[in-house]
């Protein structure tokens, strides 16, 4: 019987996919077939076929002249969004040069992989004097090597006092150098990555006290004078606790790619510019998860739509408990029920989408609980099985590719007209537009306080539409906990407003955001600061009916005196 050679492993593939990615930065910028494969301990055939791979992919680059691989367009591209996305470079680099402006001396930011106990350096601001240090950007470290290392290992030290015992890599860390870098805030050690230098490093905490990293400030030994150690350590420590500030601050956004993570970059670029003060960082989000988030404090503010308060108050679908800590800021914008299926699918209707595969979203965003309650609100929702619901969750980018690949059937989506993505999508022609029946929305109305009844104009999508369709909208609501500061939650929405107009033409979405929309139908009461500034400028006098304090969104719907109210007319976007 001939022995069939058994195939590679698809597991021990990508590992050495890695292993020659990784070459690429701890190694040498540029790579022969031979070389790569002498110092993976490869085949040269086998290293071959990996770069010819990674090649077609774009992770590498090929150059005919010297016959070797760089690292390519991908792999540069994807690092890039991953560092803009990861927040942690965004909040310290701006702290980073008003160290080096007020000291001269260069910073160097490291980051924390608390899984393997090391660090690698991330950003720098480079030294105004000649004789300086480069950071060896993207080196990693074992938190032993390094002065950012202990200041990690002392901030640990009271939640896991065993792992400050050990560093990784066989080495220890003394004892007496943690102790005084929690007495003094700041570590200070003689540079292992460059020679003649210290460096003067305090550690950087997440919301829950936990390191991320840390700041070093880098020295010459030839530079560094009596007493300066401890000046320069002062003004490390201070500057990391401004970076862990910065890092609580979060304005919570939405996915990679939709209105919210544009909004909430923008909003917190125009706060940070207009009033440096209240600067937040974006982050990445999802409605749903948001208000969890939101509630527990490990973020300042957060975007999400009306209908997620009500639910959130009021404990239904996700929400396990009810969220009674939501205030609301102010309403930004307006997001649009949109449903989208290939064009050649015979869908009469919202009811047929519970037979074909929709992607709704991501699991914990607005939008898949949108869809829910649409399929929840239609005439025969009594009578479907849950079994036959086929929504596969997935973020838009991998939606969009598995519907021109036809492996999904739709896609629904909570935007705005303004999205490009979504004026790509039905530009392809390959789509139509679909929307719930009069009966379904009316339905849906009123469940949620949130819901309103809104269009999708033909003249935005003439290719599409044959006429105008009605479809959901809902508010897009700034929120923040019940226990912020009064007086920050008054800058904010006086930041916000005021700035209205150029939020307009930063994008067409905030067009909505005057005094007739920007309280209206609040589904959780107004935070007191944001209360304050709206009174001070005559609006919150037009919502005398808002929600107080103590009531939840439904109860806000009945009469003062609590006799229930005239039925609710189903509230029509403009």
């Amino acid at each position: 019987m001939n022995k069939r050679t058994a195939a590679p492993s698809p597991v021990a593939s990508v590992a050495k996919g890695i292993a020659a990615l990784r070459s690429f930065v701890d190694g040498q910028d540029e790579w022969g077939v031979r070389e790569l494969a002498a110092a993976l301990k490869l085949p040269p055939s086998t290293a071959h076929r990996l770069l010819a791979r990674l090649l077609l992919e774009g992770f590498v680059s090929y150059d005919g002249k010297s016959q070797k691989y760089g690292v390519g367009f991908e792999f540069t591209r994807l690092a890039s969004a991953i560092m803009h996305r990861q927040g942690f470079s965004s909040a310290a680099l701006p702290v980073m040069q008003e160290i080096t402006d007020r000291t001269g001396e260069g910073v160097w930011l490291a980051l924390f992989d608390p899984h393997r106990d090391r660090l690698a350096y991330i950003a720098e601001t480079k030294s105004t004097h000649t004789l300086r240090y480069l950071a060896p950007i993207g080196r990693a470290l074992h938190l032993s090597e390094s002065a950012c290392g202990t200041a990690v290992l002392a901030s640990l030290w009271a939640t896991d006092v065993a792992r400050t015992s050990r560093a990784g890599g066989g080495s220890e860390v003394r004892p007496d150098e943690i102790a005084a870098a929690r007495a003094n805030g700041y570590a200070t050690m003689r540079a292992r990555e460059v020679d003649s230098a210290t460096v003067i490093a305090a550690a950087v905490l997440d919301e829950s006290g936990a390191p991320v990293g840390s700041l070093g400030i880098v020295v010459p030994l030839a530079r560094l004078e009596d007493g300066q150690e401890v000046a320069l350590g002062a003004v490390v420590r201070e500057a990391a606790q401004r970076v862990s500030s910065r890092l609580g601050f979060k304005l919570l956004g939405g996915a990679s790619v939709g209105s919210w993570m544009e909004g909430a970059t923008v909003i917190s670029d125009l706060i940070g510019r207009t009033n440096p003060s209240l600067a937040m960082l974006p982050a990445l989000g999802g409605g749903v998860r948001n208000l969890e988030h939101i509630q527990v404090g490990s973020a300042a503010y957060g975007l999400t739509l009306a209908s997620s308060i009500a639910d959130a108050r009021e404990a239904r679908h996700q929400f396990k408990r009810k969220l009674t800590d939501l205030r609301t800021v102010m309403h930004l914008s307006e997001l649009c029920l949109v449903i989208a299926v290939r064009s050649h699918l015979k869908v009469r209707d919202v009811d047929s989408l519970a037979r074909l595969r929709i992607s709704p979203g991501e699991q914990g965003f607005s939008a898949a609980q949108t869809y829910e309650d649409v399929l929840a609100a239609t005439r025969n929702a009594d009578r479907r099985r849950p079994s036959r619901l086929t929504s596969i969750y997935l973020d838009y980018p991998e939606a969009k590719r598995q519907l021109d690949a036809g492996t999904i059937d739709g896609i629904v989506w909570m935007t705005s007209f303004s999205n490009p993505s979504l004026r790509e999508l039905v530009s392809s022609g390959s789509i139509r537009l679909i929307a719930p029946d009069e009966d379904t929305i009316g339905r849906m109305v009123s469940r949620n306080v949130g819901y309103r009844v809104g269009t999708i104009p033909r003249h935005l999508f003439p290719e599409p539409l044959k006429a105008d369709i009605t479809t959901i909208t809902v508010p897009t609501a700034l929120v923040c906990r019940a226990d912020r500061d009064g007086g920050e939650v008054c800058e904010v929405a006086r930041t916000i407003y005021e700035q209205r107009a150029l939020l307009g033409q930063i994008s067409s979405a905030y067009s909505r955001l005057g005094p007739d929309f920007v309280l209206d139908g609040l589904t959780a009461p107004i935070h007191p600061g944001a209360g304050r500034y709206f009174g001070e400028v005559s609006i919150l006098p037009r919502y005398a009916n808002a929600a107080p304090e103590s009531e939840s969104p439904n109860e806000a719907r009945r009469g003062r005196k609590g006799k229930a109210s005239a039925p609710r007319e189903p509230r029509r976007s403009s």
